[in-house]
């Protein structure tokens, strides 16, 4: 299955002394959906929380390559999803995605 969606990347930058922010960015990519698992946690809330386990392949470019370890979440079905590992395989990454992404996250 085909994806489109954008790569949420969270680098932190200096603005004064000992004061640091955290500076966002979204950027678009296309790929591949490899695996689509969702799973709900049977915790004592009474929907449960939905995680999924799902894993997408994207082709690398020079920005991702430069920016693996601000890698934050993936855009999925219109909400942000947490990344949980990121493998390289050749000239694309799978991304694994699990919870929904958060800012303490």
């Amino acid at each position: 299955m085909r994806w489109y969606g954008n790569v949420l990347f969270v680098e932190t930058e200096e603005q004064g002394v000992d004061r640091w922010i955290p500076v966002k960015t979204l950027r678009p990519y296309a790929g591949e959906v490899l695996r689509c698992i969702r799973k709900w946690d049977s915790s004592q809330t009474t929907n449960g929380d939905v995680n999924i386990n799902n894993r997408i392949s994207i082709v690398s470019d020079p920005y991702v390559l430069g920016h693996l370890a601000y890698i934050k979440a993936v855009e999925w079905n219109g909400s942000l999803w947490r990344v949980s590992s990121i493998e390289q395989d050749g000239v694309r990454l799978n991304l694994d995605i699990g919870g929904l992404y958060n800012e303490e996250s």
